[in-house]
């Protein structure tokens, strides 16, 4: 089902589309992936790799590294070498959420350090996390957290410092 449908993908590709190699490639990573259940395993190590794992790995890296700043799926996907829309489903396979929920993800957990560390305004905790909306920031940092900005800066910024 999943490789005759790739593969018919594949038979559609004409070189005289545009991104006709990315397309192609993320085709024949699919199909990777949907045949990977079906390799020998030969002392634990798998005859195919995992196409995405490593991938993914890459994806979190860059973002942890770059969270901070304007970050587009182009950047990503170039970076982890990979086309964008195959990324995605790696991502969404492997991590559970896709690219932009992880980002926002890690975008919240560092405005959450900044929060409990920093006597800043919430408005530069947000632009130091990345978030270029304050609304944007409040409306997601509530969402992960279950509490607002200034609520969860007001109750760790008031605990006492473990020595």
């Amino acid at each position: 089902g999943e490789v005759q449908a790739a593969l018919m993908l594949l038979e559609n590709c004409r070189i005289y589309e545009k991104h006709y190699k990315q397309h192609r490639l993320s085709v024949l990573m699919r199909i990777c992936l949907a045949l990977m259940p079906y390799c020998q395993v030969i002392e634990n190590v798998p005859v195919v790799a995992d196409p995405g794992h490593e991938g993914v790995k890459l994806c979190m890296r860059y973002i942890h590294n770059h969270h901070a700043e304007k970050v587009t799926l182009e950047q990503i996907a170039t970076y982890c070498h990979l086309h964008p829309s195959y990324l995605c489903e790696v991502f969404k396979k492997y991590a559970g959420l896709s690219v932009f929920e992880y980002l926002t993800k890690v975008r919240v957990e560092s405005a959450a350090g900044f929060l409990s560390r920093e006597d800043l305004p919430v408005s530069k905790v947000a632009e130091l996390s990345g978030f270029h909306s304050e609304c944007f920031f409040y409306k997601k940092f509530k969402a992960i957290m279950g509490t607002t900005p200034k609520a969860y800066q007001k109750q760790h910024r008031n605990r006492p410092k473990k020595t």
